[in-house]
């Protein structure tokens, strides 16, 4: 996550590229397939479809015939599942759907059974789980397990990056998304990258409400870190600008 969140994305995915090349699938399957999930990670958020599917299918062929090798490893067993869980999610397709609910119930039983409910991977686990739900039109248990995830995060990281991940995915009114902003400011994240789309958002709620002042503050800062961290041409500069 630390690498994921200091360099340009183009930068950090060549990284994942080259790395993934010294790795042989026979002799290290495990991280092979860490690195597969992180790949696909990149490329789902560049839009590289097909790139995005190849990976996540030879992480899948990898960890099936590496069971074993996977026992011993419950951080990678769970981090597979929570990606692949996320692509099969993608897909939007309901004849995944029960495929999708089985890959997350392994998660959450590798996690409870090997981890503990306190470990900040169950967690990020609970955390997905809650926005496919919402996604799915489950209020109630995206609910529940959004605001478990919320807990854990709090008790484990305390003012963390993923606690403010969680406080804005069940922010549905502008309280909640002032206290996450007041929380992204706490932690010093207003540098990052993955502040913009928050801060942008945030800026269009008080658009919406007429608070023009306080939405030109949270766009204009919005702006700034996109033109700090983000590439020339990315697309969430676009999203400002046109906001």
């Amino acid at each position: 996550m630390y690498l994921e969140r200091c360099l340009l994305p183009r930068s950090y995915t060549e990284i994942l590229e080259k790395l993934l090349k010294t790795f042989d699938s026979r002799i290290q399957p495990v991280h092979t397939v860490d690195l597969l999930c992180l790949l696909g990670h990149e490329y789902r958020k560049k839009g590289r479809i097909e790139r995005y599917k190849e990976v996540m299918d030879e992480a899948h062929r990898i960890l099936s015939g590496n069971t074993t090798a996977f026992q011993t490893k419950p951080l990678s067993q769970v981090y597979f599942h929570n990606s692949y869980v996320r692509f099969l999610s993608d897909k939007k397709d309901s004849k995944e759907n029960a495929r999708r609910d089985k890959e997350t119930e392994m998660a959450l039983k590798v996690c409870h059974e090997r981890l503990g409910k306190m470990h900040p991977e169950t967690a990020a686990t609970l955390y997905l789980s809650g926005i496919i739900a919402k996604r799915n039109k489950k209020p109630e248990q995206s609910e529940q397990q959004l605001k478990e995830a919320k807990s854990i995060f709090q008790n484990c990281l305390g003012t963390h990056f993923m606690t403010a991940e969680t406080l804005k995915a069940i922010a549905d009114r502008l309280f909640f998304l002032e206290g996450k902003n007041k929380n992204y400011s706490k932690l010093g994240a207003g540098g990052s990258k993955e502040i913009v789309l928050t801060l942008k958002n945030f800026g269009m709620c008080h658009m919406n409400k007429n608070n023009f002042e306080e939405a030109m503050v949270l766009l204009r800062k919005a702006q700034q870190v996109a033109d700090r961290e983000l590439e020339e041409n990315h697309k969430w500069k676009v999203g400002i600008k046109t906001a």
